[in-house]
């Protein structure tokens, strides 16, 4: 039943299927964990927990009311205040559950895919979302979890692109949209340390990496000071050997005088 639920809302919101290969080669499939499914469940109850005791203690009060109360004309209150008590336990109800089948349905829908030249993150229900970054406009890889991530033993991995690093997060819901379009996150993975090696290893393996990062320059950097000093010193010698050529060549004293 929960699944032909699942398959009903899937095919009633039009969500397309796994997206397509980005650019480049040797694509590799990520999904989130199934303990990611588990952490935004404890987020689901502990968002809802406050409109199921707000509901309880308004049904408690609106039964007391129907039991007790009588309006001005006499009329008893009972029947609407009953109807009251049934519609809006039915509406929770009906809210809560399609929430929660759009819960699973956007950990099932999640996408990460990684090729030599190219990554990919498709994720949402209501509103999908897809985002190609190219490894020439990627700037920094890095790895959050919080204290219920580690719980629950998953990290997001975050990948930011040119014009999204280092500007302050402070400036108000357009600035973060803004950062929002220059980060890709692969959410809610177990091998978040796993995927960054591979993506780190397929960068320095792309020539124009805009990654910047100091183990891609460790190896060239003495080499290049190393012919750069021997340059240096072969352009000293010659200047010497010139100027000795020089005073050499010089006007010398006339041979004989009279």
């Amino acid at each position: 039943m929960y699944r032909r639920l699942c398959a009903l809302l899937d095919r009633w919101l039009r969500i397309p299927p796994e997206p397509e290969t980005p650019p480049g080669h040797d694509a590799v499939v990520f999904r989130a964990a199934p303990a990611f499914f588990r952490y935004r469940m404890v987020g689901w109850v502990l968002s809802k927990l406050p409109l199921v005791l707000l509901l309880t203690g308004s049904i408690g009060m609106l039964l007391v009311t129907a039991f007790d109360g009588h309006s001005t004309r006499g009329e008893p209150l009972q029947p609407v205040l009953l109807g009251i008590c049934l519609l809006i336990p039915a509406l929770v109800m009906l809210e809560m559950g399609v929430s929660l089948l759009c819960l699973r349905l956007d950990y099932e829908k999640r996408w990460y895919v990684l090729t030599d030249r190219s990554l990919r993150v498709r994720e949402g229900v209501w509103t999908v979302r897809e985002m190609t970054v190219t490894f020439a406009n990627i700037q920094n890889i890095s790895i959050e979890q919080g204290p219920l991530q580690r719980l629950f033993k998953i990290a997001d991995l975050k990948v930011d692109t040119a014009g999204g690093g280092g500007v302050p997060a402070a400036r108000g819901g357009a600035q973060s949209m803004a950062n929002s379009l220059h980060s890709a996150r692969f959410r809610g993975v177990d091998n978040a340390e796993a995927i960054k090696l591979l993506m780190q290893q397929r960068l320095h393996g792309t020539r124009d990496s805009g990654l910047g990062d100091t183990d891609d320059t460790g190896a060239g950097a003495p080499v290049a000071a190393a012919g750069l000093t021997a340059l240096l010193r072969e352009m000293v010698t010659e200047a010497r050997a010139l100027r000795r050529a020089a005073e050499q060549a010089g006007p010398r004293p006339p041979a004989g005088g009279s």
